[in-house]
């Protein structure tokens, strides 16, 4: 039952985790599953990391699971999520198997470039997604769209674990992301060696 000064949050993401949300908001409950119409999920990011995200699209789905939570955890969402500068809130309509009800999503700010999650967020979204019985195909698309889509972005190494590294501070632009996640690009030092996520850090040039 939901009660006053509760409302329900739609989550896509990282916060589809019940261990997480039980962290992050102690309150939180766990309500049912549904799936948001008109919206395909996407990979997008900031100079901490990219991060699924929802964007409109017509004669698309994504798939969510919906808590109840508390003001308080609203707020702490809203610093979770890097309200308003990284996420911005929307109502939207939701469809579930006890009918269309509207919730709480946070959604990137559209224009975020697009990137490749690191190994651990994306593979704990896809034991989320089998956990609840979502499409598995519609998390794989999200991620080989947003590969395809990275081509272009300015990156600067961080660091990078190899000997012919470019320096520290160095520029470049993506060419395309393989199937194994490295992040190909062309250095405008002349060198063209790829970037590993989970092993070498770079940031993308805003």
């Amino acid at each position: 039952m939901i009660v006053m000064n509760e409302r329900f949050y739609i989550a896509y993401g990282s916060n589809m985790s019940e261990v997480q949300m039980e962290q992050r908001c102690p309150d939180a409950v766990l309500w049912r599953t549904g799936k948001v119409n008109g919206y395909e999920l996407l990979f997008k990011g900031s100079l901490t990391g990219c991060y699924a995200t929802i964007e409109k699209k017509d004669d698309a789905f994504v798939p969510v699971v919906i808590w109840c939570i508390s003001q308080a955890d609203e707020r702490r969402l809203d610093v979770y999520e890097g309200f308003p500068k990284f996420y911005y809130k929307k109502t939207i309509p939701v469809e579930t198997d006890k009918g269309i009800i509207r919730g709480l999503v946070y959604i990137m700010h559209e224009d975020r470039k697009f990137g490749e999650p690191i190994d651990w967020y994306y593979q704990n979204m896809e034991r989320d997604y089998r956990k609840f019985g979502f499409d598995l195909s519609i998390l794989r698309k999200g991620l080989t769209e947003s590969r395809v889509r990275t081509k272009g972005a300015r990156v600067r190494l961080i660091s990078m674990d190899d000997v012919q590294a470019p320096p520290a501070g160095t520029e470049g632009t993506v060419q395309y992301v393989d199937d194994t996640g490295t992040i190909h690009v062309q250095w405008d030092t002349g060198g063209s060696l790829g970037l590993v996520p989970g092993a070498d850090e770079w940031e993308l040039v805003e």
